[in-house]
């Protein structure tokens, strides 16, 4: 697991685990990141693990109406 560092106004702060910084990085997207394997600091708008918004979720369906008036069974008896 990475760990990411994040940098606004030349404030460093981290280290943050992918799930914090990403939503640090929601909150406030006009800074840099950093992780191990970045040669440099890159805007967090360039960095794609950071900069993906939650996808929209669809509404539920519609539930269907329930009849009662029909039987799907024999009674034996």
């Amino acid at each position: 697991m990475s760990q990411w560092f994040l940098s606004y106004d030349g404030q460093q702060s981290g280290p943050f685990e992918l799930a914090q910084a990403a939503e640090k990085a929601r909150a406030n997207p006009d800074g840099y990141a950093w992780r191990e394997g970045f040669a440099e600091w890159v805007p967090i708008s360039q960095v794609a693990e950071l900069s993906q918004r939650a996808a929209p979720t669809a509404p539920p369906p519609a539930a269907a109406p329930r009849l009662a008036d029909e039987i799907d069974f024999t009674i034996f008896g």
